[in-house]
């Protein structure tokens, strides 16, 4: 294979690879953080809502989630039902 057919295929898949890319670190990054904190998937998870719940961060976190969405190949479906769940009206009065 030379230099050329290399770049070329680097080129056509490169959507692909920061994919990948994307979903190896933030697996890594949940492996690494289960472990260093002795958390199980459930309490884990739970953290994060919490976190995203509770701090100013977590709007800007699925602003960047869902503008990258496209490129990591995940389902808006469940970043808009996320959403739903998630800041929802709290002060909706039920109809009269």
């Amino acid at each position: 294979m030379n230099v050329d057919m290399k770049i070329e295929i680097l080129g056509r898949h490169s959507q692909k690879l920061a994919a990948l890319a994307f979903w190896l670190v933030l697996i890594g990054a949940y492996v690494w953080y289960a472990t260093a904190h002795n958390l199980t998937p459930l309490a884990t998870m739970q953290q994060l809502v919490t976190f995203l719940k509770t701090s100013w961060w977590g709007p800007l976190v699925y602003i960047v989630l869902y503008a990258l969405r496209p490129l990591i190949f995940f389902p808006a479906s469940l970043l808009t039902i996320a959403a739903g769940t998630r800041w929802r009206g709290r002060d909706r009065r039920p109809a009269a």
